[in-house]
């Protein structure tokens, strides 16, 4: 294999290892926490690791989507034909479906949802919400990235 693509690769994995493991921390591990603490010391400490955690979190998906689109160009699946005309195409095309959509509920939970809550105090529902169904949509393209890497 090419340096470049071993290094895209890398990027890669790194940033999903990156992506996974916050989101797993925070999943299991600040949030069970900051439920032994009162409600207001609750909302601002997840408040706060949420805050803390958004730049790591959109530098690896940043990663992941750099990479991702680079390995797709050096392997000619930047079109929608090259993406039908396989099976592992159309494997990549559900993955990529999944991936689209962590991207837009990350967004609308770090940059709508998430300041709204931290202004009004309202919206915790949809937040706590959201943050699940990318946990297991994060799952879900884990899984997805290791069946098509093999």
């Amino acid at each position: 294999m090419a340096a470049d693509l071993i290094v895209a690769r890398i990027v890669h994995i790194a940033s999903a290892a990156i992506w996974f493991g916050g989101t797993l921390f925070l999943a299991a591990v600040a949030v069970p926490y900051a439920r032994t603490l009162e409600e207001t010391e609750r909302s601002r400490l997840v408040t706060e690791l949420g805050r803390r955690f958004r730049p790591v979190s959109w530098g690896a998906l940043i990663g992941l989507l750099a990479s991702g689109i680079y390995t797709m160009h050096k392997f000619g699946l930047l079109s929608l034909g090259a993406l039908r005309s396989s099976e592992y195409g159309k494997g990549l095309l559900v993955k990529l479906g999944f991936a689209g959509l962590i991207l837009v509920l990350a967004a609308w939970h770090d940059f709508v949802l998430g300041p709204r809550y931290e202004r009004t105090g309202q919206g915790r529902g949809a937040l706590i919400a959201i943050g699940r169904t990318n946990g297991i949509l994060t799952i879900v393209v884990l899984v997805l990235g290791v069946v098509l890497a093999h």
